[in-house]
């Protein structure tokens, strides 16, 4: 592991050291980096999007506007948003740079000046991860209070409903690890009485439950959304969903989940639904046997 001392990137370098053989080392890596960090600088999001894997993803802190867990195409598309009001590029100063296997840590000082006079300058910790000399994922930690002074608060009951239509993207592809980060630790989820899946759970236990829904299937769960209700911390949807089963037929249902957010994560589901479509696919719950 190793330390650097400070360095600008300016948002005026190239990527031409990154042609030729393929990127694994430790400098290396921080290559990638500096040219990611220069292209989104000026807002050269071409230049990043060749630098990156394809299933790239990039989770920002919760709190404001850019918060969430982002694929390669959102994230590049949300770039743009950072530059509306900008009056030129965006510098960041690495004050402190860590490498350890496919892992850089970067500690820097952002300087962004706006039309308005006002400068967007916060201190940022950068965790990002390479595979196969690209960039695959990031995570970045920042200051929260500064990013809505300057580009506003974020609209919690909109972006809720976006972080929701991402939960239920991955429940539609059984991603269980996509969906663990969009859930709070202390997360409680509440199924209807009268099924085999019934009762409260927490957050682990209720994961094990989307196990059993990938192992039921034949085909991806298709969800199609009905209605959406979004209202403060809270958004309430109605979907319809269809399951091929590997025991033949399939598990239709029309849902009505209403969500908790708390800094972007969900932290309360309550899921009703046609529990006779439950017991024709799943079957009835056991019965508690006499004392």
């Amino acid at each position: 592991m190793s330390s650097r001392k400070p360095a600008i990137v300016t948002g005026r370098e190239s990527a031409d050291s990154l042609k030729g053989e393929i990127p694994t080392s430790r400098q290396q890596h921080e290559e990638v980096a500096r040219a990611w960090f220069s292209a989104l600088g000026r807002g050269d999001t071409e230049t990043m999007s060749k630098i990156s894997t394809d299933d790239l993803t990039w989770w920002i802190v919760p709190g404001n506007k850019f918060s969430g867990t982002h694929a390669k195409a959102q994230f590049l598309g949300n770039v743009a948003m950072l530059f509306e009001n900008a009056a030129g590029p965006l510098t960041l100063e690495f004050r402190e740079i860590t490498g350890e296997g496919d892992r850089l840590s970067i500690v820097a000082k952002g300087d962004l000046p706006m039309r308005d006079g006002r400068r967007y300058q916060s201190n940022y910790h950068f965790l990002l991860r390479f595979r196969d000399g690209k960039l695959a994922s990031g995570k970045e930690f920042l200051d929260t209070l500064h990013v809505n002074e300057i580009f506003g608060a974020p609209d919690d009951s909109s972006s809720n409903v976006e972080v929701l239509k991402r939960y239920l993207d991955a429940l539609h592809h059984g991603d269980k690890d996509t969906m663990a980060s969009m859930l709070a630790e202390d997360a409680r989820y509440w199924i209807l009485p009268g099924t085999t899946f019934s009762g409260t759970y927490d957050k682990p236990t209720f994961l094990t439950l989307v196990d059993k829904l990938v192992e039921a299937q034949s085909a991806p769960l298709d969800l199609q959304f009905d209605e959406i209700t979004a209202q403060g911390d809270r958004v309430a949807i109605v979907v319809r969903g269809h399951m091929p089963l590997k025991a033949g037929g399939s598990y239709d249902n029309i849902y009505h989940w209403l969500f908790t957010f708390r800094n972007g994560l969900i932290v309360d589901v309550k899921e009703f639904f046609d529990t006779m479509a439950v017991r024709k696919a799943f079957g009835a719950p056991e019965e508690p046997k006499a004392a």
